[in-house]
């Protein structure tokens, strides 16, 4: 359970690194699970430049998906966004990027409405292998998920290249949230944030989870549909798996979102 000042640490910043939520032992039966994940991928297609990228990647193991109902996932996730939350998806990757220049998952205003997205998503990554801030761990600006803040973080955004800082994006001030196998990271999906000096071979587990969609312009944030600021989901087309799930908070992350995405 996250306590009161974690809690509004997120809030404020937008960030949270749970050090050693998980024992070596439970690391070691996690990354067994990705592995052979990863395996089976490779059987049935080729690695693309950056490495490998499998969307699914929880909904298709038992190791995954059990952690993922885990106290320390689920109710961390449910204080912080809420109750009846959403599954938005899962990623497992093995990457060769080295660097991973400055930007949000998610944008929190509508640029042509001028008006600020209130709607609360977040991501939880856990890294399987040690990155430090030059070793490519995730480099975020704390507080980056917040109007104005973020919109003036956008320049740099828009053209990585033109410096409008004054300074190269290695060089912006950060938090670097350097991990260790074991260790939670969560962070805001409108939070900027980054990569430097990645080397090849780091593997990442990444679980995304929105609030309750409660308005049109939530399920359209959901969509990626009605607006160029947000990139492609399959959030309403939810995994047989988790729809049939015999676990009642997996099927409940994900009960709902067929039929609201019928209704769109």
């Amino acid at each position: 359970m996250l306590t009161p000042e974690q809690i509004a640490h997120f809030e404020t910043f937008g960030f949270l690194l749970l050090r050693q939520t998980f024992s070596s032992q439970e690391m070691e039966k996690i990354t067994r699970a990705a592995e052979k994940q990863w395996k089976e991928c490779l059987r049935r297609e080729a690695v693309d430049e950056h490495g490998i990228h499998m969307n699914f990647f929880a909904e298709t193991s038992q190791v995954l998906t059990e952690l993922i109902d885990d106290d320390r996932i689920f109710k961390s996730v449910e204080q912080l966004l809420g109750p009846d939350f959403i599954w938005v998806g899962s990623e497992g990757n093995v990457t060769s990027r080295a660097t991973h220049r400055w930007h949000s998952d998610r944008k929190c205003w509508l640029k042509e409405e001028q008006e600020e997205v209130i709607y609360r998503r977040l991501k939880l990554m856990l890294y399987l292998d040690p990155v430090t801030k030059d070793t490519g761990c995730l480099r975020i600006i704390p507080g980056s998920h917040q109007m104005p803040f973020h919109s003036e973080l956008g320049a740099q955004e828009a053209d990585p290249e033109s410096l409008p800082f004054g300074a190269p994006g290695e060089d912006l001030p950060c938090f670097p949230l350097e991990s260790n196998p074991g260790d939670m990271v969560l962070f805001n999906h409108s939070l900027f944030h980054s990569v430097f000096g990645g080397w090849d071979g780091r593997r990442i587990l990444a679980f995304k989870f929105a609030a309750q969609p409660t308005t049109d312009r939530d399920l359209n944030a959901l969509n990626n549909t009605s607006s160029k600021y947000y990139a492609r989901s399959n959030v309403f087309r939810p995994h047989q798996n988790f729809l049939n799930s015999e676990r009642p908070r997996i099927r409940g992350m994900v009960k709902n979102l067929v039929e609201l995405g019928a209704n769109l």
